[in-house]
């Protein structure tokens, strides 16, 4: 995709500044609930306006590189903030949490033995743009469940839409989600991290952002801001010192 189609994306989705004291960050889609509590929060201590742009790690990371003006990236993976490092697109990167995936059965009691039923139709994020969505598929070929019948959203806030809607009546989704929409605890299934890839996710400052966007990195790795992104779900980076 040309620099002109990121352009436009770009129209749409990122909020006019509002003065000097902003930031534009772009947050990959399952984090997007937590991170609205976490920058409004910041936004009262400090009088920061803080932009989201959210979207799939995959479209937001060409972004970037087609020149979008953001300040910090919260990708959903480690793979396309070492990426945007190699690329000398970056002045710092690490990682804010460890992401959960679970899978959601709209309307019975989920069990492991649905991963099993290996011609069942299942929604998924696209692995190619979203870091759920591969880990999903590491966990149906670990399953050997049919790869051909399934069904797939650009990102996970997609594929939510079609289970809550009953387009397909199960499929993955992360935690945060679950417990952002009060998904009731015998409809989903936290997977064990043993059947996929780690979900370390990671953020971006880039190269040109602003000079304060250090500091809120530094409030997103506080004690205080953890406390959110766990209780949201995730495992904090804390735990895992």
């Amino acid at each position: 995709m040309g620099k002109f189609f990121f352009g436009l994306i770009l129209l749409c989705f990122i909020k006019p500044s509002h003065g000097d004291n902003s930031l534009n960050i772009a947050v990959a889609s399952n984090f997007n609930s937590t991170f609205e509590k976490i920058s409004f929060q910041y936004e009262k201590k400090e009088k920061i306006k803080i932009n989201i742009i959210s979207g799939s790690s995959g479209i937001l990371f060409a972004q970037i590189v087609n020149g979008a003006p953001y300040d910090i990236f919260f990708s959903a993976d480690r793979d396309r903030p070492k990426m945007l490092d190699s690329k000398g697109r970056s002045r710092a990167r690490g990682v804010y949490a460890y992401g959960r995936i679970v899978l959601w059965e709209r309307v019975a009691p989920v069990q492991e033995q649905s991963l099993s039923q290996s011609n069942r139709k299942l929604a998924l994020a696209r692995p190619e743009f979203a870091p759920y969505g591969k880990a999903a598929l590491e966990i149906l070929e670990n399953f050997n469940h049919d790869l051909s019948n399934l069904a797939y959203g650009v990102n996970v806030n997609q594929v939510f839409a079609y289970i809550e809607t009953g387009s397909i009546n199960a499929g993955f989704i992360s935690l945060s989600q679950a417990l952002n929409k009060n998904i009731s605890p015998i409809n989903y299934l936290v997977i064990s991290e043993s059947l996929h890839s780690k979900i370390e996710q990671q953020f971006v400052i880039t190269s040109n952002a602003k000079d304060w966007s250090e500091e809120f990195i530094d409030w997103v790795l506080s004690p205080a801001a953890q406390e959110i992104i766990i209780n949201s779900g995730y495992r904090g980076i804390r735990l895992d010192d």
